[in-house]
Order: structure tokens, then sequence, then C-alpha cells
């Protein structure tokens, strides 16, 4: 067979192959996830400012539109919960089988305990924090609070709202 020939079948295989794995990979999940890849904008984290200085107490604020019936979650250093999840998904984290089994439980001062907190509001002020510095020299005191979106009791949706900022502790 002429050199040519053998080069144009290779050719149409390679494009045969592609077309092959363009068509099975999204099959099988793996080009493609169930993760929702627009920009929700119905919350905007108005305070603290992106990675601002900022002392304590201080006040977490958002604005929010198109959000009736919800509640807001925040984790304040900690992931949230996954989509569809109740707050019992973090004592089932935990393996706390005495919140488990207690009726009410996890209420909202054993949720606090963990960095949750939850509001029908559009602020939340934290009085303390914990001191996330290193001891190295200038060593930052970071801190992160997500926003979710909760409806009956679980989380409603994908999206999520956060914001990084910095506790200033110089004077302590």
């Amino acid at each position: 067979m002429p050199q040519r020939s053998r080069s144009v079948i290779t050719c149409i295989r390679v494009v045969a192959l592609l077309a092959l794995v363009a068509v099975a990979l999204p099959g099988c999940g793996l080009l493609t996830t169930d993760v929702n890849l627009v920009q929700d904008r119905r919350v905007d984290v108005e305070a603290p400012g992106k990675a601002a200085r900022v002392g304590l107490p201080v006040t977490i604020r958002w604005s929010a539109h198109d959000v009736a019936g919800r509640t807001f979650a925040l984790f304040v250093d900690r992931a949230p919960i996954k989509p569809g999840d109740s707050f019992r998904a973090l004592a089932e984290d935990e393996h706390d089988d005495a919140c488990l089994q207690q009726r009410g439980c996890p209420d909202a001062g054993w949720l606090r305990n963990r960095g949750v907190y939850v509001t029908t509001g559009r602020s939340l002020t934290l009085d303390t924090l914990p001191d996330t510095r290193d001891t190295g020299r200038g060593a930052r005191d970071s801190h992160e609070v997500t926003i979710v979106l909760m409806h009956d009791g679980r989380r409603d949706g994908e999206a999520a709202w956060s914001r990084q900022f910095y506790v200033d502790r110089s004077g302590s």
C-alpha cells in the first residue's frame, strides 16, 4: 500500500477515535458534572470588604433578592453542607451520637459552637473568632465566611457566596 494511503487511513482512524471519545466521555460524566456553572447573583456580600482587616466584633452584611421563603446559613471558617443536606449532616460527619439521638439537635447553640449561624436577616455580628495566627512573624488572622440559602431545613441549591477577611489583633 502506498505511503499516502496509509497516512490517510491513519488520519481517518485518529479522527474516528477522537469522535468516539468525544461522544463517550460525557456519558461517563468525565467531561461534565451536575454543577451549575452560571454565576448566581442573588446575594452580594457587602461587608467586610474583600480581604479587609477588621476588628472585633465584626459584622457580616449582605444584600439579597429573589430569595423569598429562604433563610441564610453562614459557615465561618468551615465548609458548608452539601446541596440538599440538612444541618443533621454536620452531626453525622462528626459522629455526634448524643446530638443525633436528641430531638431538636442540632440546635442554634450546637451550630454556633461549630461556626454555623442561621438567620432570616441580612447581617450577622460576630463578637469573637478563634485566633488563627501561627507563631510566625507577620502571621495573619485569616477567616472566611460562606453564605448559603436554606429552604425547609435543607441547603437550597449549589450557590454559595464567600468572603475572606483578616482580624486585626494588634491591640491584643
